[in-house]
């Protein structure tokens, strides 16, 4: 497993996409908080319905956009590109 990537603030227009292949796993550690953990790092957030689906739609390999990413959603999807857990698929063209 490769060691984390430096960290890279998201930027507006990029496409971010899971793999379905290698899911980021998940679960509830207490009332307010989410454990997650891909490629071999674990993670804490604070709980929301928003978060679990994100994750839940780059297990299912899709594209996310990046643009309105806020809070714990922008955290999470940061800290994944970090962990090498997705990829930068594309950029919108200005």
């Amino acid at each position: 497993v490769p060691g984390p990537a430096p960290y890279r603030a998201l930027r507006p227009g990029w496409w971010l996409r899971g793999d379905a292949d290698s899911p980021i796993v998940w679960l509830r550690s207490g009332p307010r908080t989410l454990r997650y953990a891909a490629n071999g790092l674990s993670f804490e957030a604070p709980r929301s319905a928003g978060l679990i689906a994100l994750i839940r739609r780059l297990n299912r390999g899709n594209v996310v956009s990046a643009d309105g990413a806020r809070g714990a959603e922008r955290s999470l999807l940061e800290t994944l590109l970090q962990a090498r857990a997705i990829t930068r698929v594309g950029c919108r063209k200005s």
